[in-house]
């Protein structure tokens, strides 16, 4: 029998010997490699955060941060411009100071943006956070914003950005606050002082005599101030302690011309106040109040915020609308009280009564042609939207309201002690006394030649110093319709509000109207002098907004974000 033939090892792999392991030398090779590598992308990650800090020391905010990853545009990035009658030698310390309506998500209604195509919230939210954020948008210190829900999206941002905030609705029912934040790097982690103003309930009177509030419609509009106390080392680079800033949103209603004067002469006299508590440290420092005041430069709110002449338009429309809304008498029947004031609430109102039905009218969209356009049980832009705001929530929501009209209001008498036009005059000059609690008193007079006091524009007193921005203003002559139903008006028909004022064109610009309503004012730190300006952020033109906002790409508000570089 024939033995078979042995296995063959020729097939099988070869056993792993040490000649096959990698040497000391080739391993050090790749130790060096890697190393080499990691230094090198080290290398290039440390110069490309320099660059990226280097840039946000210049300019605030990092570069093309209005693009997104694939190179799509978020938001129209503007930048800021210097204002020419100012000292650019300065070395004193600068600070960005930037007011925006944000639009908040519960006011959003299909039938008030026509055409938008930026109406839910994950159609809004990657815009409206690249432009809210300081890195990514306008490369500001402190913010003053209004119409701020989704907190938990914006104070992320905020957070991220390395800012510190106060968020303020004052009402539980609210839906929106306001939102003052600011740079931790610059003001430090809290707040030095605030204070939430109730603007219903405020007394006008001087300390020590009775309570005497002049209301005349329930509003629950609120006034948020900080002080901010500067970071510099050494106390270098700056002439006062830091920074004050107030922010608000006045009442929407373009008919309660003599509220929003009560409540913008109220802010200007805590404003004063404020700082004159802080102490004598901080006389000299600047003292901002920016936000939406629902009223153009021709109105009697401007005027008296400015300390400009009234005219027979200013005259006219607190006369007509010192009238005295039902909402006070029905306050009063319920013994009075400051109609659920809370100051502190941060929390969303997710106890709000739904009514979607009849949407409450509050402040949606400031009111202009806004409640002639809800037709039927409109659902709010996102279906999934939170309950809405009860119905008395800063506007009745009056079935059939007409934004031209005053509804359910009666005449004034003198037990509701509305103020006078010398008061209102009064109430707004910080250099002299409150009205007295009694109307009838209340006529203390100055001499011609005294001083007065009042708030300075950043705008209007820097924006025309700017060549660049020319014809691009609330008094411009190519300035356009305001309302979409003014059926009078043509492309001929000339800006009723031609005249010298430097205010932006517009700082709301829907589809169905568009106007100026935002303003960064100054109070006096001395004999009517003003903070130093020393740039302004520009502001859209037209062309740019037409045919509205909020629109992707463009704003994911309807409103325009505002800026002011201030010297501390």
């Amino acid at each position: 029998m024939t033995d078979s033939a042995a296995p063959s090892n020729s097939s099988a792999p070869p056993k792993k010997g040490k000649q096959n392991r990698p040497s000391p030398e080739e391993i050090e090779a790749k130790r060096r490699e890697r190393a080499a590598k990691k230094e090198k992308e080290a290398a290039e990650k440390a110069a490309k955060e320099a660059e990226l800090a280097a840039a946000i020391a210049a300019n605030g905010k990092i570069p093309n941060g209005h693009l997104d990853d694939q190179g799509n545009t978020l938001f129209i990035p503007r930048d800021w411009a210097s204002v020419a009658s100012t000292d650019a030698a300065s070395q004193r310390q600068k600070v960005r100071v930037v007011s925006w309506n944000i639009l908040a998500q519960g006011l959003v209604r299909r039938t008030l943006f026509p055409g938008s195509d930026a109406l839910k919230f994950k159609d809004r939210s990657v815009g409206l956070t690249a432009e809210l954020s300081s890195r990514t948008g306008h490369g500001w210190d402190v913010g003053c914003f209004q119409e701020v829900d989704r907190m938990d999206v914006h104070g992320e941002t905020m957070r991220k950005d390395g800012f510190s905030y106060v968020y303020e609705k004052g009402y539980r029912q609210k839906q929106h606050g306001l939102l003052v934040a600011w740079r931790k790097d610059l003001f430090g982690e809290t707040a030095s002082k605030q204070l939430t103003i109730d603007l219903d309930a405020e007394n006008v009177a001087p300390a020590g005599e009775e309570v005497r509030t002049a209301c005349s419609r329930v509003t629950r509009n609120v006034g948020l101030v900080v002080a901010l106390r500067l970071q510099s080392k050494d106390g270098e680079g700056a002439s006062s302690p830091g920074l004050i800033v107030g922010t608000t949103h006045l009442f929407w209603h373009p008919m309660h011309a003599y509220e929003r004067a009560r409540q913008s002469g109220i802010l200007v006299r805590r404003l004063q106040e404020f700082r004159e508590e802080l102490g004598e440290e901080w006389k000299a420092a600047p003292c901002v109040l920016a936000g939406d005041f629902n009223d153009q430069p021709h109105s009697a709110t401007y005027h008296l915020l400015t300390g400009r002449k009234l005219t027979q338009h200013c005259f006219d429309e607190v006369a007509s609308s010192s009238v005295v809304h039902k909402s006070i008498d029905e306050r009063r029947e319920k013994g009075g009280g400051s109609n659920g004031f809370a100051p502190g609430t941060t929390e969303p109102a997710r106890d709000a009564p739904a009514n979607k039905g009849q949407p409450a009218m509050s402040e949606v969209f400031d009111g202009l042609a806004k409640q002639a356009q809800l037709e039927g049980n409109e659902e709010p832009a996102d279906e999934e939207e939170d309950a809405e705001e009860p119905e008395d929530e800063e506007g009745e929501g009056e079935e059939g309201a007409d934004d031209r009209m005053l509804k359910n209001c009666r005449a004034a008498t003198a037990e509701d002690a509305l103020l006078s036009i010398d008061e209102l005059i009064q109430l707004h000059d910080v250099s002299r006394p409150r009205p007295s609690s009694s109307s009838a008193q209340s006529t203390e007079t100055r001499p011609e030649a005294s001083r007065s006091d009042h708030l300075g524009s950043a705008y209007a007193l820097h924006y025309g110093h700017i060549p660049s921005e020319d014809g691009n203003y609330f008094g411009s002559a190519a300035r356009g319709r305001e309302r979409w139903d003014d059926e009078a008006w043509t492309p001929e028909t000339p800006n009723v509000h031609t005249g010298d004022s430097t205010e932006p064109m517009w700082t709301i610009f829907s589809s169905l109207f568009s106007l100026t309503l935002d303003y960064i004012f100054m109070l006096p730190k001395s004999e009517g002098r003003y903070p130093s300006v020393t740039r302004l952020l520009r502001t859209h033109r037209t062309e740019t907004l037409q045919p509205g906002v909020p629109r992707k790409g463009v704003c994911a508000s309807d409103h325009v974000a505002i800026g002011a570089e201030i010297e501390l």
